[in-house]
């Protein structure tokens, strides 16, 4: 063979040798397909949700952007106490009630709220006070209803917030990734254990031997087992996390 000739057959084999070989250098056996790094594509869905979320850029969550997240813009954060707003009580309307044997009375009603420290009519009350038999009575005053009290718990900006929060302040950017890291694994062993799963119950179903048909289902019985624990673990962040994660 000519050296021309030996050197295009040497081309050709590599080219042929190429064909034959994945992405990763090996025999593909007929299956070129190159698998798709689908847990690093969740994480980087997972990275740009925390920009989006970090409306102050200050790689933390605060309680009330997570609030506004999960609950809309509006929202308060879970621990969020309304002030209850009670009446200024006007001195001039207290009442000074003499006393039994001599001695001071306790206040029988509290006074709503006196007018500002400091102001001489305090000094007048402080001095009755002090005065042997003598006490003085608040007229009866109806104050605000307060709001019924709210459980967190079932927020799901709170729930979120306890499983990736170490502080107890803020869910940092290191909170976020960690949880990230481990999110998008879970997606992707859902997506593993369904991809296996569908693989061997094709093989079961293409089996010709009654050998073949029973490790087929073995197989299937298996990978079942893994898509199982996979959405279990899943599973055991609550719904309104995973939409408002929205991984696609």
């Amino acid at each position: 063979m000519s050296p021309g000739r030996w050197i295009w057959a040497s081309g050709a084999s590599v080219v042929l040798l190429c064909l034959l070989l994945d992405g990763a250098g090996t025999l593909s056996g007929g299956n070129p397909k190159k698998k798709v790094d689908k847990q690093k594509q969740y994480l980087t869905q997972l990275q740009a949700r925390f920009k989006t979320w970090d409306k102050n850029d200050d790689s933390t969550l605060d309680k009330t952007e997570l609030a506004q997240v999960f609950r809309g813009a509006q929202a308060k954060p879970f621990d969020y106490l309304p002030v209850v707003k009670v009446p200024d009580q006007p001195l001039a309307q207290a009442v000074v009630v003499p006393g039994k044997g001599g001695k001071v009375k306790t206040i029988s009603i509290a006074l709503a709220a006196l007018p500002r420290a400091g102001l001489p009519a305090n000094l007048v009350v402080a001095e009755l006070l002090s005065a042997p038999g003598y006490t003085v009575v608040a007229p009866k005053t109806k104050l605000p209803t307060p709001p019924p009290a709210v459980n967190p718990a079932q927020f799901p900006d709170y729930q979120f917030f306890q499983m990736l929060s170490k502080n107890g302040k803020t869910v940092t950017k290191q909170d976020f990734d960690t949880f990230a890291k481990r999110y998008a694994k879970l997606l992707d062993d859902v997506d593993d254990a369904q991809a296996a799963l569908k693989q061997a119950q094709t093989k079961f179903n293409s089996a010709k031997t009654p050998k073949a048909k029973q490790q087929a289902q073995t197989e299937v019985l298996k990978h079942q087992n893994e898509l199982v624990q996979a959405k279990g673990q899943l599973s055991a962040i609550p719904p309104a996390i995973h939409k408002a994660l929205n991984i696609k």
